[in-house]
Formats: C-alpha cells, sequence, structure tokens
C-alpha cells in the first residue's frame, strides 16, 4: 500500500517537474541565440506589437527602437515570473515549511538567472548584462508576491471557513 502512495507521488513530482524544466530550456534556447538572432525575434515581435497599437490609435508614434528595448526587458521580466511560480509549485511539493519553499525557490531562480546571463559569454555579439539579472529578480519576487498574495487569500477563506464550523457546533451543541 505504502509503495502506491510513494509511486503517485513520484509521478506527481515528475509531472510537475516537466513543465519546469520546459520553461527552463526555453529560457536557455533564448539566451543562447547569437545577438543578430535575438535581436531579429525581437524586432519582429516589436514590429506586430506597434501594429497592434496602430489599429486601436493610428495616428500614434512610437519609437521602434525604444519600444523594442523595454519588450526585451519586459521579456526578461515575464520569463523569471513565470518561472518562480513554476519553481514554487514544484518545491511546495517537496518541501513542507513555507518558508523554506520561498527560499528554495528564489535561490534557484536566481542562480538559474545569474548562471544563464554569464552562459551569455559564449553566445556570439551577447554578454551577461546585470540589469537583466536585476530584471530577473523582480520578476521573481513578483511571483513570490503573487503567490503569497493567493495563498493568503486561500489559507483566509480556510480560517473563516472553520470558525463557521465551529460556531455552528457551538450553536447547535456540537451536534450536526
Amino acid at each position: 500500500m505504502k509503495k502506491i502512495n510513494i509511486r503517485s507521488r513520484i509521478t506527481i513530482l515528475l509531472i510537475i517537474l516537466i513543465p519546469v524544466v520546459l520553461w527552463m530550456a526555453l529560457i536557455f534556447r533564448l539566451s543562447s541565440q547569437t545577438a543578430h538572432d535575438s535581436y531579429h525575434l525581437s524586432e519582429v515581435l516589436t514590429d506586430k506589437f506597434i501594429e497592434a497599437i496602430k489599429r486601436i490609435k493610428p495616428d500614434s508614434y512610437i519609437n521602434r527602437t525604444y519600444m523594442n528595448e523595454i519588450l526585451r526587458k519586459i521579456a526578461h521580466y515575464l520569463e523569471y515570473f513565470v518561472l518562480e511560480l513554476l519553481m514554487l509549485w514544484l518545491i511546495s511539493r517537496i518541501v513542507i515549511r513555507r518558508r523554506n519553499i520561498i527560499r528554495l525557490s528564489v535561490s534557484v531562480c536566481i542562480f538559474f538567472a545569474v548562471t544563464d546571463e554569464l552562459h551569455q559569454i559564449f553566445v556570439q555579439g551577447r554578454g551577461p548584462r546585470l540589469l537583466d539579472i536585476i530584471i530577473d529578480g523582480l520578476g521573481i519576487m513578483t511571483g513570490v508576491g503573487l503567490e503569497h498574495f493567493i495563498s493568503g487569500i486561500y489559507y483566509k477563506n480556510k480560517l473563516r471557513k472553520r470558525e463557521r464550523e465551529e460556531l455552528f457546533k457551538t450553536d447547535t451543541g456540537g451536534q450536526s
């Protein structure tokens, strides 16, 4: 009987691990692009973004170079925001204490952000940028903040439900 529970738990962990690994692979793949390829991809996305804005407001002027740089930084932020949420999901299935879950998750994500930037030393035309690591860190901390906010709502509702049940037991003399 115990082996089934352990097998089920391992299966669940492996299923949760898959999106984490795939997301990390995507981040690594994007940062492995040469400067030319990376810039070309972001130019294409920037042009699509500007087209969408011009459909809404046709007479608007948007500096393409500036918008491209902003979208690249937003992409950094979002990559690590999502990574942190996935990592929290995975680690919360392994570690019991909440404080340790957050510490471990943030540590793993920051380590990945730093090593991802450092690996760009070996990519043609690219290099590590401290600003990118800071932006990645902001995405990570936003992920922690969102998780904290959502779990706060969850636990507050759970506490209210428990208080209502206790009140009901008291009102009915402990009989259901």
